[in-house]
Protein backbone atom coordinates (compact mmCIF):
# COMPACT_ATOMS: atom_id res chain seq x y z
CA UNK A 1 0.00 0.00 0.00
CA UNK A 2 1.65 3.41 -0.99
CA UNK A 3 2.38 6.01 1.91
CA UNK A 4 -0.15 8.60 2.74
CA UNK A 5 1.50 12.25 2.35
CA UNK A 6 -0.31 15.89 3.08
CA UNK A 7 1.58 18.02 0.37
CA UNK A 8 2.56 21.55 2.36
CA UNK A 9 1.61 24.41 -0.07
CA UNK A 10 5.36 25.27 -0.32
CA UNK A 11 5.91 21.70 -2.09
CA UNK A 12 2.64 22.35 -4.05
CA UNK A 13 3.61 25.60 -5.51
CA UNK A 14 7.51 24.29 -5.94
CA UNK A 15 6.34 21.21 -7.74
CA UNK A 16 4.31 23.00 -10.30
CA UNK A 17 6.88 25.84 -11.32
CA UNK A 18 9.89 23.99 -11.27
CA UNK A 19 11.73 20.60 -11.93
CA UNK A 20 13.06 19.73 -8.58
CA UNK A 21 12.21 17.11 -6.01
CA UNK A 22 9.20 18.65 -5.12
CA UNK A 23 8.27 18.02 -8.84
CA UNK A 24 9.01 14.58 -8.79
CA UNK A 25 7.06 14.18 -5.67
CA UNK A 26 4.21 15.11 -7.67
CA UNK A 27 5.22 12.29 -10.43
CA UNK A 28 5.32 9.64 -7.57
CA UNK A 29 1.58 10.62 -6.57
CA UNK A 30 0.98 10.25 -10.41
CA UNK A 31 2.17 7.14 -10.61
CA UNK A 32 0.47 5.59 -7.66
CA UNK A 33 3.78 5.67 -5.83
CA UNK A 34 2.40 7.79 -2.98
CA UNK A 35 -0.99 8.88 -2.04
CA UNK A 36 -1.07 12.52 -2.23
CA UNK A 37 -3.62 13.91 0.44
CA UNK A 38 -4.58 17.31 1.04
CA UNK A 39 -7.82 20.17 2.01
CA UNK A 40 -9.70 23.12 1.12
CA UNK A 41 -7.40 25.27 2.78
CA UNK A 42 -4.04 24.20 1.83
CA UNK A 43 -5.39 24.00 -1.58
CA UNK A 44 -7.37 27.40 -1.23
CA UNK A 45 -3.56 28.95 -0.19
CA UNK A 46 -1.98 27.26 -3.34
CA UNK A 47 -4.00 29.11 -5.87
CA UNK A 48 -3.84 32.39 -3.70
CA UNK A 49 0.02 31.91 -3.76
CA UNK A 50 0.37 31.54 -7.27
CA UNK A 51 -1.84 34.32 -8.08
CA UNK A 52 -0.26 36.64 -5.66
CA UNK A 53 3.25 35.85 -5.70
CA UNK A 54 3.68 34.21 -9.30
CA UNK A 55 1.05 36.68 -11.02
CA UNK A 56 -0.71 33.73 -12.10
CA UNK A 57 -4.14 34.71 -13.89
CA UNK A 58 -7.26 33.40 -11.62
CA UNK A 59 -7.93 30.97 -14.58
CA UNK A 60 -4.12 28.96 -14.23
CA UNK A 61 -3.97 29.29 -10.45
CA UNK A 62 -7.31 27.47 -10.88
CA UNK A 63 -6.06 25.17 -13.36
CA UNK A 64 -3.30 24.36 -11.43
CA UNK A 65 -5.15 23.86 -8.16
CA UNK A 66 -7.86 21.45 -10.35
CA UNK A 67 -4.66 19.55 -11.75
CA UNK A 68 -3.40 18.49 -8.11
CA UNK A 69 -7.27 17.87 -6.96
CA UNK A 70 -7.28 15.32 -9.48
CA UNK A 71 -4.51 13.01 -7.72
CA UNK A 72 -5.17 13.63 -4.21
CA UNK A 73 -7.71 12.65 -2.21
CA UNK A 74 -9.36 15.27 0.03
CA UNK A 75 -10.47 15.59 3.44
CA UNK A 76 -12.49 18.29 5.86
CA UNK A 77 -10.33 20.27 8.73
CA UNK A 78 -11.98 22.03 11.47
CA UNK A 79 -8.81 24.73 11.49
CA UNK A 80 -8.80 23.74 15.50
CA UNK A 81 -5.67 22.48 15.60
CA UNK A 82 -2.83 24.76 17.77
CA UNK A 83 0.68 23.43 17.65
CA UNK A 84 2.72 25.81 15.77
CA UNK A 85 2.69 29.29 17.66
CA UNK A 86 5.80 30.41 15.67
CA UNK A 87 3.54 29.68 12.53
CA UNK A 88 -0.15 29.17 13.08
CA UNK A 89 -0.32 29.22 9.69
CA UNK A 90 1.18 25.67 9.55
CA UNK A 91 -0.87 24.24 12.03
CA UNK A 92 -3.52 23.62 8.89
CA UNK A 93 -1.15 21.05 7.38
CA UNK A 94 -0.65 19.10 10.69
CA UNK A 95 -4.68 18.91 10.91
CA UNK A 96 -4.63 17.67 7.42
CA UNK A 97 -2.59 15.03 7.99
CA UNK A 98 -4.21 13.50 10.79
CA UNK A 99 -7.63 14.24 9.50
CA UNK A 100 -6.52 12.02 6.13
CA UNK A 101 -4.98 9.43 8.09
CA UNK A 102 -1.38 10.67 6.36
CA UNK A 103 1.95 8.72 7.53
CA UNK A 104 3.90 11.58 6.31
CA UNK A 105 4.01 14.88 5.73
CA UNK A 106 6.29 16.76 2.44
CA UNK A 107 7.62 20.18 3.13
CA UNK A 108 10.49 22.57 2.99
CA UNK A 109 9.11 24.89 6.01
CA UNK A 110 11.47 24.60 9.22
CA UNK A 111 9.07 25.32 11.22
CA UNK A 112 7.44 21.80 10.25
CA UNK A 113 10.74 20.20 9.64
CA UNK A 114 11.66 20.64 13.77
CA UNK A 115 9.27 19.01 14.47
CA UNK A 116 10.32 15.79 12.60
CA UNK A 117 7.29 14.38 13.66
CA UNK A 118 4.59 15.10 14.77
CA UNK A 119 1.64 11.82 16.81
CA UNK A 120 3.57 9.47 14.35
CA UNK A 121 3.68 11.39 11.41
CA UNK A 122 6.85 11.85 9.84
CA UNK A 123 7.70 15.04 8.28
CA UNK A 124 10.26 15.02 5.32
CA UNK A 125 11.44 17.59 2.82
CA UNK A 126 10.58 16.35 -0.79
CA UNK A 127 14.66 14.98 -1.00
CA UNK A 128 14.28 12.64 1.87
CA UNK A 129 11.07 11.33 0.48
CA UNK A 130 12.52 10.88 -3.09
CA UNK A 131 15.47 8.94 -1.46
CA UNK A 132 13.41 6.78 0.73
CA UNK A 133 11.78 5.85 -2.44
CA UNK A 134 14.59 5.16 -4.58
CA UNK A 135 15.70 2.84 -1.35
CA UNK A 136 12.75 0.85 -1.29
CA UNK A 137 10.47 1.21 -4.23
CA UNK A 138 6.58 1.89 -3.52
CA UNK A 139 6.27 2.47 0.22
Amino acid sequence: MPERVVFDTNVLISGYLWKGPPHGCILAAKAGLIEALTCDPILDEFEEKLRERFSFSPERAEEARNDFIKIAERSNIVGDLRVVESDPDDDKILECAITAGASSILTGDRHLRNLVEYEGIQIYTPSQLLFRLSQTGPI
